[in-house]
């Protein structure tokens, strides 16, 4: 969408030519677009991983959050996602009912940054970009938030205000020294003068959900 204001909340609704507004039009459809980059705007994180299986707890940390950030609407400025949105597979409808249905109130005026976690992956063919996750999320693949272009969605780079967060593949692309992946990360940290880097990524380095141990 061109010709907004950095910084701005906009209020919207969706819908067709031929069918009319379909949807939004409420004061809790709106949006607030980016800060300039390298300005010290504060900015709010929630961070979730392994999340996406609707049960109790998932709406329970969903609420926590709301009562918490409840004085200070509207909350948090940007969501990261660890991965495992959607148990058990990341199929479609686990992605509709999971995720999306969990999260709708926020997901209206908060943007979600994701990274592919091991539950999407059954579902998905990454080399390819192709499958439930990818097709449900429209990630910066060419550099368009900021960042050097990987020329995947499976992992990328964006800024917001004066931090630079770099989404990393620890699923389905090569690790190995040399590998795309991270050649591209080794140019993106190089280029960026960001005074915050923050990257994410999956598989934490100990765990036993994982078995780091093995």
């Amino acid at each position: 969408i061109a010709g907004l204001n950095g910084a701005t909340q906009y209020f919207y609704n969706v819908g067709t030519t031929s069918n009319g507004v379909q949807g939004g039009g409420t004061n809790q459809h709106f949006f607030v677009t980016a800060p300039t980059i390298g300005s010290s705007t504060p900015v709010r994180v929630w961070v979730l991983g392994d999340s996406g299986d609707a049960g109790v707890n998932q709406q329970l940390v969903r609420d926590a959050m709301l009562t918490e950030t409840a004085a200070n609407p509207p909350a948090p400025t940007i969501i990261l996602h660890m991965g495992d949105m959607a148990y058990d597979n990341g199929t479609d409808s686990e992605f509709t009912n999971r995720h999306f249905a969990v999260y709708q109130n926020i997901l209206r005026h908060t943007p979600l940054w994701p990274t592919l976690g091991n539950h999407e992956s059954p579902s998905v063919n990454t080399s390819l970009g192709i499958g439930p996750y990818y097709e449900a999320h429209v990630l910066p693949s060419n550099g368009q938030a900021g960042g050097v272009a990987s020329g995947t969605e499976a992992y990328y780079s964006f800024d917001y205000a004066n931090a630079h967060f770099i989404v990393l593949d620890s699923m389905d692309s090569s690790r190995v020294p040399g590998s795309p992946m991270l050649t591209w990360l080794q140019n993106d940290l190089a280029a960026t003068g960001q005074d915050w880097v923050i990257a994410y990524w999956h598989h934490p380095p100990y765990s036993k959900g994982h078995d780091s141990d093995n």
